[in-house]
This record gives structure tokens, C-alpha cells and sequence, in this order.
């Protein structure tokens, strides 16, 4: 699982400036990714997924490509808004592992509560949401 999360690290990809008028939230760098997280999640909940992902190797940053991703919560559910490389949304491979992720998540960080992955463009705009898998 960890092998195919690095793998996932690294295909997502964003600039380190997100342009457009839109507030992302709160941002925060930790371990070398740019985090958004918005009022409807804590300081801590970022923490918490920040530390999961750095456990599943996610923090392992290429110099030429830096990654963003946006926490949020709608109702009960949580999602993790990560830009993301055009045509990734259309990589069944890719969205497998995504899905996967955000069952490790709900089960390991947000106490199985609901949670989906959202590919996004550089403007952090959903342009595909995977909702997680039933196991990891």
C-alpha cells in the first residue's frame, strides 16, 4: 500500500502559486506541500491528515513539482482536494488508488467518517470526485 501511495505522490502535481480570486482557506506548509484547509475543518484535522500522508511517504517532494491539496468538509464527509495532472481523472489505475487512499484516511485519521478524493485543476475546481473505496 505504501509503494502505490508514494506512486500517487508523485503523479499529483500543481503549481506552488494557485491563481484565480477564489480563497482556498487557510494555507499551510508542511513537509514540503502547500495545504489549503477551510472553516468547516480544524487546524488539527489538517495535522492529522498531514501526519497520515507523511507516514504513507507523501511528503517525498520532486524540486520541479510541487503538490497542493485542500481539506474540506461538507456535511459529514471530508475531501481531500488535490490538484492533480490533466487526464489523471481518466487513469483507472490512478483512481483506484485514490479511492484506497481515502478509505485509509476515513479509517486511520477521521475516525471512519465519510470521505472522497477530488481531482482537481490548478484552481483547485473539482474535476472528478472518487468516493473511497470499500477497503485499502
Amino acid at each position: 500500500m505504501k509503494k502505490k501511495i508514494i506512486i500517487l505522490g508523485l503523479l499529483l502535481f500543481a503549481s506552488s502559486i494557485l491563481t484565480g480570486c477564489k480563497n482556498h482557506g487557510t494555507e499551510k506548509m508542511i513537509n514540503g506541500i502547500q495545504y489549503f484547509y477551510t472553516s468547516t475543518v480544524t487546524e488539527t484535522e489538517l495535522y492529522k491528515l498531514a501526519d497520515a500522508l507523511k507516514d504513507l511517504g507523501f511528503d517525498d517532494t520532486d524540486e520541479d513539482e510541487s503538490k497542493t491539496i485542500q481539506l474540506n468538509k461538507t456535511g459529514n464527509t471530508y475531501e481531500i482536494r488535490a490538484v492533480a495532472k490533466k487526464g489523471l481523472e481518466m487513469d483507472n489505475e490512478f483512481c483506484d488508488m485514490a479511492k484506497k487512499l481515502a478509505k485509509y484516511v476515513s479509517s486511520n485519521v477521521f475516525d471512519d467518517a465519510n470521505v472522497e478524493f477530488h481531482l482537481c485543476n490548478e484552481h483547485l475546481e473539482t474535476v472528478r470526485v472518487l468516493l473511497m473505496a470499500n477497503y485499502y
